[in-house]
């Protein structure tokens, strides 16, 4: 069975534009953000991957933009 994966981190101040929105640039930060969480969350995976030399490699990434991220507030990412 597939474990679900929920990360919540508070928006950054600094990541808003002029009318409090989230940068759009600023949405893979917060994925990179998720990946560290979720490696520091699986350490037993962490520790095959590094004995058997392999590496995380993004292959691609599309984001799907519903509506604004609005400052302040909490960014809920799910697997």
């Amino acid at each position: 069975m597939k474990q679900e994966i929920v990360l919540e981190i508070p928006m950054r101040w600094m990541d808003m534009d002029a009318y409090q929105h989230m940068n759009s640039g600023r949405y893979l930060d917060y994925t990179v953000e998720s990946r560290l969480q979720w490696m520091g969350l699986n350490p037993e995976i962490m520790r095959w991957v590094e004995d058997n030399e392999l590496q995380f490699v993004m292959v691609k990434q599309n984001f799907e933009y519903f509506k604004p991220i609005v400052y302040p507030c909490m960014i809920v990412l799910t697997q």
